[in-house]
């Protein structure tokens, strides 16, 4: 289980997480496992309606901008099912967003775990 096509496919997104946070120390460690992981699932990424060779490039140069340091940059997951793309697509326009967008993410996500930090330590400290 520790070494799914879906373990390889949520490190890559936790490593992204981390890197536009800050913590490049940890986006390098997830994103080399999560290659090492996802380098061996061609048949399962293809299932998923995933170009395998095309993903595994991107990780691999997201991984060798991580370590010079450069600022995050989104990627977009490389669909080749057209199917599941049209479905992507129509979902993200429903929401107000547009396929190809490089960076759609609200920063209440980006910043999640601060911003729940915040809150429960105001919580704490709130007079009763």
């Amino acid at each position: 289980m520790r070494d799914s096509v879906w373990v390889g496919l949520i490190q890559a997104s936790v490593s992204f997480y981390h890197y536009r946070r800050g913590n490049i120390r940890g986006a390098i460690k997830l994103m080399t496992r999560a290659i090492a992981i996802l380098a061996n699932k061609r048949r399962r990424a293809h299932a998923l309606g995933l170009d395998h060779a095309k993903l595994i490039d991107m990780l691999q140069e997201s991984l060798e901008q991580m370590k010079k340091c450069k600022p995050y940059t989104a990627i977009q997951l490389p669909i080749q099912d057209a199917e599941l793309l049209a479905v992507c697509k129509e979902r993200l326009r429903t929401h107000g967003y547009q396929w190809g967008n490089p960076d759609m993410m609200d920063e209440r996500i980006v910043h999640k775990h601060k911003i729940a930090q915040s809150q429960k330590k105001s919580k704490i400290y709130a007079p009763k």
